[in-house]
């Protein structure tokens, strides 16, 4: 982990008064003592409620990442200016809650279907067997693809809501954490309370992850371990965005500390720089070992068929959003928990952290211990639940029943019934945790945890918080912002 160096704070200006109200100090304890002190720091310097205030900060992180994922380089910078203090057992709950799901659901394919081509093609609702031959023939690249998860704070710990794997994205935005740390008035806030932070390095870790699995392949003959960061060359995932020198200074660490000093070069290109030698991948005249793309789409033929020749790792291929992170599997785990698919810690480990989930199908599902047709529970309990499309990303194909209105929650229901590619989730009633919002001022918000798994590897939090008025649907496109987690020494 990062350590936080301890800072001389700066002064107040006084602005209009304010004073938390118990719940909202109750949701800030929750996450850890020292989040409740950081408003008590705000009460007694009410100037930490203007955004203008953290101008410095902002124009620091800004100068390490351009414009957070999903955000308009145009508008102002899309982070929350107030830290996320997290104590160390909530952050240990999410390591082990992520990392175990993540072990679990990379063996679905083998452990639920047997790789049958047949089978994983019609649960995933994939386009043919052939496709499903193709993702689960060696290498599937498994063990190595990244996944980052989404949870919240549900009434009894962490609760999954998905686990997304392949192209996960944001997994730089940790980078700005020490620039954060070191501008004033939050360098202000760690010095006067003596406080200790850490947090992972998120770049750092993924580094290490790929070149530990590059180090394994036979064809390093020549010494060299070269990566490549493929990259959008517009949009919110352009090449503009991402720290390449920090990207080099990370990599170059992993060569030392995972690959015995090994030689090698990182690369930064858009897709149009890619070049291919009898199945090998090129980059400015040099093998590329592995790739981490950074696109909104699937990974090109190209690529696939290199990373299926054995010519090629491929931490962000198809198998990812394709199988891996298909909302069903959730449903796989919430429907079969209790059979003999998984062993007792898996089980109790699906009880605690998966909510109910089941496919929207006409059939019969059990629920508080009574059996009914789903279409006539979701009817009847509509605000009880959400529904989602199993592969649809950025907060789209989600409908959650307590914000629509009867009406037009039967006809959602009615539509996921047709597709055939939707779950019906049990709604978790999260906090509501005060932060920073507007020009001036507070708001209660809905936080929503990233926790990243690489390999076996937690590998830190991406959060988005959204203030309450927004809406209920936790999604940068829809308004959330990013926040920066670190978790509280002693808390």
């Amino acid at each position: 982990m990062s350590k936080v160096p301890r800072l001389r704070g700066s002064g107040t200006d006084g602005v209009r008064a304010v004073s938390f109200p118990p719940a909202a100090r109750a949701a800030a304890e929750r996450l850890s003592p020292a989040a409740g002190a950081l408003l008590e720091r705000v009460e007694a310097d009410p100037s930490l409620l203007r955004r203008d205030r953290f101008a410095p900060l902002l124009a620091a992180c800004r100068a390490v990442i351009p414009t957070l994922v999903g955000f308009d380089p145009a508008k102002p910078y899309g982070l929350q200016p107030w830290p996320v203090l997290l104590a160390p057992a909530r952050r240990r709950e999410l390591e082990r809650a992520a990392v175990g799901l993540a072990r679990i659901v990379r063996t679905l394919p083998k452990r639920a279907f047997g790789n049958d081509p047949a089978a994983v093609a019609r649960f995933y609702g994939l386009e043919s067997e052939l496709l499903a031959a193709l993702l689960l023939a060696e290498p599937t690249a498994l063990d190595s693809t990244i996944c980052r998860g989404d949870f919240v704070d549900g009434p009894d710990g962490v609760v999954c809501l998905e686990l997304n794997f392949g192209n996960v994205a944001s997994w730089q935005d940790n980078a700005v954490s020490t620039a954060y740390l070191a501008s004033p008035p939050v360098a202000g806030w760690v010095a006067e309370a003596g406080l200790e932070l850490a947090w992972e390095d998120t770049v750092g870790r993924l580094f290490r992850h790929a070149v530990r699995t590059c180090a394994r392949r036979p064809d390093l003959a020549d010494g060299e371990l070269n990566l490549a960061v493929v990259a959008a060359t517009e949009g919110i995932y352009s090449l503009d965005n991402h720290p390449l020198p920090l990207y080099r200074e990370r990599f170059a660490q992993a060569l030392a500390e995972d690959a015995g000093g090994r030689p090698g070069s990182l690369h930064l290109v858009g897709a149009d720089a890619l070049a291919f030698d009898r199945g090998r991948l090129v980059v400015g005249g040099h093998r590329i070992h592995g790739v981490v793309e950074e696109l909104d789409r699937v990974t090109g033929r190209d690529l696939f068929r290199s990373q299926k020749a054995g010519r090629l790792e491929l931490f962000t291929g198809p198998i990812g959003p394709l199988v891996l992170g298909d909302k069903r599997n959730l449903a796989l785990l919430s429907e079969r928990c209790e059979s003999d698919l998984f062993d007792a810690a898996e089980r109790e480990l699906i009880r605690r952290h998966v909510p109910w989930t089941r496919r929207v199908e006409r059939r019969p599902v059990l629920r508080g211990g009574a059996e009914r047709p789903l279409p006539d529970l979701l009817a009847a309990e509509r605000e009880a639940f959400v529904l989602k499309q199993a592969i649809a990303v950025g907060g789209q194909g989600v409908v959650v029943g307590r914000s629509e209105g009867p009406a037009a929650w039967r006809a959602a229901v009615e539509r996921a019934l047709a597709e055939g590619s939707w779950i019906a989730q049990e709604y978790v009633d999260t906090p509501l945790y005060p932060f920073q919002a507007g020009e001036e001022g507070w708001a209660p918000h809905r936080l929503v945890w990233g926790p990243f798994v690489f390999g076996e590897t937690y590998a830190g939090l991406f959060v988005r918080l959204l203030p309450t008025a927004a809406g209920p649907v936790v999604n940068l496109g829809r308004g959330a912002v990013v926040g920066l987690a670190f978790e509280v020494a002693g808390a």
